[in-house]
């Protein structure tokens, strides 16, 4: 079974394989296109706090490197990979 400290590098290897490119894409931009770029809406900001917060609070209660490691990605990862799928689901549409 993998320890906690594996899941959050696989986490970050697979964060850092979908941002980091498209942080570095070639070209050059004007300042006005990388301020409007880097503008986060006060609900996304709250959406990723509670994205990072929820699998934290929830690892802390359920100590899944002891066990109930199930029940940890029940409650801990599972919500906030539904939420996030939802999001860019109807972002998609939105873009339509």
């Amino acid at each position: 079974m993998a320890s906690i400290s594996e899941i959050l590098i696989l986490i970050l290897i697979i964060i850092c394989l979908l941002i980091l490119p498209r942080m570095f894409k070639g070209g050059k931009r004007s300042a006005s296109g990388l301020k409007k770029n880097w503008r986060i809406s006060p609900g996304m900001r709250a959406f990723i706090v509670i994205s990072v917060f929820l699998p934290a609070v929830s690892a802390f209660i359920i100590r899944p490197w002891i066990q109930n490691a199930h029940l940890f990605i029940l409650i801990g990862i599972f919500p906030v990979l539904i939420a996030w799928s939802i999001y860019w689901i109807i972002i998609g549409f939105k873009k339509r």
